[in-house]
């Protein structure tokens, strides 16, 4: 799932949103002869919470992710060779997500299987997965990344040479590493670590999010029943205090149509690591189909995107020029606006 990278550093979709809404996508690029949304169209978007987010984020960027490096989009981009490798770049706070999420994801599988790992094991394998990434990237140069499985991954901190970037890495390790600590210790986060050790909960798991017109899709952390209840919960590295509830929503759709089960007996669970906080939310049908229809104008919104990205016309995804997101976008090398942004 993605993790959300809080303050400066983790930059959520909805500090664009804010201005941006689905409604007003047409006016990202006036300059343009925009055709009317077919609504056809909507059946053939795949919509992620991940990839609304890339889009409020900085419309270039969702060109550059989902159209420009896609081997069977946009095939007249001549870039396709570059976009393909950057893409393979990870910024610091996502790759520590990565990790964090794959370290629970192990846990939960282990203690499953009647194996109950110890809170310094976590820490120490994260910690050597991180220190792998940053020995790898040391020796980077700008335009050597290259795709690589995980582990050791390429981060952009050194491939585009951040002053700063050694203890940005000391950092956010110490921030990982704090991170599993309170997943492990939290008396809060307690009874959702010792449900996802049970055999029959739901451990990172795919799901599909029904009658919503697209193909949307995501990732649910963990999920489980208990007293007649669905737990649907969500892993979040940074401060839970601004993160938009969209993504936990979806969920719920998916809870609420897998399950067989009133939106009353549905508690979203968001999990603050940083802090080893839970906020747990109680479900309405009135929520559920507001998440819904938001849904729903996503896709519209891009829907009305699809033919220009098809096409390879970067023009039509206007990017945000903001210093803070473009210095932590694996493609700035190749955005004009995200170069002139960050110098």
């Amino acid at each position: 799932m993605g993790p959300a990278p809080a303050g400066t550093e983790t930059i959520e979709a909805e500090t664009l949103m804010s201005k941006v809404k689905p409604g007003m996508s047409l006016l990202l690029f006036p300059e343009m002869e925009t055709p009317e949304a077919d609504p056809i169209l909507i059946a053939d978007v795949d919509w992620s919470h991940s990839r609304r987010s890339t889009l409020f984020h900085c419309p270039r960027q969702y060109y550059y992710e989902y159209f420009g490096s896609n081997l069977r989009k946009a095939k007249a981009d001549p870039r396709k060779e570059k976009l393909r490798s950057l893409k393979t770049l990870k910024n610091r706070f996502e790759r520590a997500g990565e990790i964090l999420h794959f370290i629970i994801r192990t846990f939960f599988k282990k203690a499953q299987q009647g194996e109950l790992w110890e809170v310094d094991r976590l820490t120490s394998w994260a910690g050597a997965l991180m220190a792998k990434d940053v020995a790898y990237s040391r020796n980077l140069k700008n335009g050597d990344a290259s795709s690589q499985v995980f582990p050791p991954v390429a981060l952009l901190e050194f491939y585009y040479g951040h002053p700063d970037r050694e203890q940005q890495l000391v950092e956010i390790t110490k921030r990982l590493d704090s991170a599993l600590r309170n997943f492990y210790c939290s008396s809060e986060i307690y009874p959702l670590r010792q449900a996802g050790t049970r055999a029959g909960s739901l451990v990172e798991t795919r799901v599909l999010i029904p009658n919503v017109e697209c193909a949307a899709s995501g990732v649910v952390d963990l999920a489980f029943e208990e007293g007649g209840r669905w737990y649907i919960a969500d892993w979040k590295m940074g401060s839970s205090e601004s993160v938009e509830n969209l993504q936990l929503f979806a969920y719920g759709l998916w809870a609420h149509a897998a399950f067989k089960v009133p939106a009353e007996a549905l508690r979203l669970c968001l999990v603050s690591l940083a802090a080893g906080k839970l906020k747990t939310f109680q479900v309405t049908e009135t929520e559920l189909n507001a998440a819904r229809v938001r849904i729903i104008e996503d896709a519209q919104c891009m829907a009305t995107l699809i033919r220009y990205g098809l096409e390879g016309v970067e023009e039509a995804f206007t990017p945000c020029a903001q210093a803070r997101v473009c210095r932590l976008c694996a493609f700035q090398e190749i955005c004009p606006e995200g170069q002139v942004a960050r110098s």
